[in-house]
């Protein structure tokens, strides 16, 4: 599997989100789904939505550092 470039990765996760926010209301109301694991499953994907992004905005300084290291 070839890496997948963090933009879209961050891209993917956003339309995770904006699918969840019309599609858990339904899944609580029906029961499927409770209030607390939709906010779970939701604060878990932000999370790794933050992560994605700090390592978006630091990935030149990351790549630059993993560079000078020894092999």
């Amino acid at each position: 599997m070839k890496p997948v470039p963090l933009q879209q990765q961050i891209d993917e996760i956003n339309r995770e989100l904006a699918m969840r926010t019309n599609v858990y209301p339904h899944l609580v109301a029906s029961g499927k789904l409770t209030s607390l694991q939709a906010i779970r499953q939701n604060e878990g994907l932000m999370g790794a939505l933050a992560t994605l992004q700090w390592l978006q905005k630091h990935e030149t300084e990351i790549k630059g550092r993993l560079a000078k290291q020894p092999a």
